[in-house]
């Protein structure tokens, strides 16, 4: 039977512990990489961006985006994590997105 070890990091901004919880693991090394992998996650949404972009279907969840022509201080590679397609006699095919960074800029 698997042991329960609570997985937890300390954040460098903050005052004490994060702690996640209701995860078996099996070792203490498997914890650290299921906190590692949980503030990475959290991380990534530091900086959140809403665009559209004529339609392209490489632009899905999961894959990047290189936001330029904008102002350098937010301008950078972004992970999508919400992406829709959408046709319109109006605007033709657009794709919509949000997409999340931990970095501003190229901080990454």
């Amino acid at each position: 039977m698997a042991a329960r070890v609570l997985a937890s990091w300390r954040k460098p901004w903050a005052r004490g512990i994060e702690t996640i919880g209701h995860c078996e693991t099996l070792t203490e090394a498997e914890a650290g990489l299921r906190a590692r992998a949980a503030f990475q996650q959290r991380a990534r949404g530091f900086v959140r961006a809403v665009g559209r972009a004529a339609g392209d279907p490489t632009i899905r969840v999961g894959t990047h985006v290189t936001l330029k022509r904008i102002s350098p201080r937010v301008a950078g590679v972004y992970a999508v994590v919400e992406a829709a397609h959408l046709f319109d006699q109006r605007t033709g095919y657009q794709t919509r997105f949000t997409a999340e960074s931990a970095y501003f800029g190229d901080g990454g």
